[in-house]
């Protein structure tokens, strides 16, 4: 596996909820975000798992891959979405193996926070994460500091799209 150099924002005081069935993608995601800081970092399979473990614990962000059996990722985000408590507000962001212009429109439909497609480049999930922060950092603000105020880390200015030919991680 390629290492790509820093993480270019900190996810020490961010958790992560990884529902993803292919265990070398979640070692991939699990170091990527290890290199960016982030330590509290949960593993599922499914979407089924994703949800029984959100009846005990409320992560951050959710990396939510969109391929998985029983319970896929389009059946888990619109759990979510559907969610009239805290559920409905942690960002989705899919990641997926899929480049079928149809499947990939029908993810975007579905009103994720953000899509990252495989193979994973850390600049571009660092850059996706870094948006979610900004975002619930402003709704923070604007609601009283209350809803998610933890995640107070910003990608820094010009490392926002890796260049052609930057280090992705691959198996």
């Amino acid at each position: 596996m390629r290492r790509e150099r820093a993480a270019e924002i900190n996810l020490s005081s961010t958790s992560f909820l990884v529902a993803e069935d292919n265990l070398g993608t979640q070692k991939v995601l699990r170091k990527i975000l290890e290199a960016a800081g982030a330590s509290d970092i949960r593993f599922v399979t499914d979407g089924n798992q994703a949800l029984q473990l959100l009846k005990n614990w409320v992560p951050d962000v959710i990396l939510c891959d969109w391929n998985m059996a029983p319970m896929n990722g389009k059946s888990l985000l619109a759990k979510l979405q559907s969610d009239e408590g805290v559920l409905s507000k942690i960002p989705v962001i899919v990641v997926t193996a899929t480049t079928d212009k149809r499947v990939v429109q029908e993810i975007i439909d579905s009103e994720p926070e953000h899509l990252v497609l495989k193979p994973i480049v850390p600049a571009r999930l660092y850059n996706r994460i870094g948006w979610v922060q900004k975002k619930l950092k402003e709704e923070a603000r604007r609601t009283g500091g209350r809803l998610r105020a933890n995640m107070v880390a910003e990608p820094k200015p010009g490392n926002s799209e890796p260049e052609d030919g930057e280090e992705t991680w691959l198996l």
